[in-house]
């Protein structure tokens, strides 16, 4: 059931994000948590995901998490 409730979650990846998410190069959960930024902040993500910029993907979650909430104290 969490692994259903992560994918319909990666609907709001942008394009870049699909792609990735569908070759395996971006794992469930990571998506999940970048599909949750702006497109614009999905791209930076997605970007430095791709460079190699986190330790794991677990890392990248908590950034991205981080993010997230940044967004939404910015509204």
């Amino acid at each position: 059931m969490t692994r259903v409730v992560n994918l319909l979650a990666c609907l709001g990846l942008t394009p870049e994000g699909q792609r990735m998410l569908d070759s395996g190069a971006l794992p469930e959960r990571l998506g999940e948590a970048v599909a949750q930024l702006s497109p614009e902040n999905q791209g930076i993500m997605l970007a430095r995901w791709a460079r190699g910029e986190f330790a794991s993907p677990d890392h990248a979650t908590r950034y991205a998490r981080i993010v997230q909430r940044d967004e939404q104290m910015a509204f």
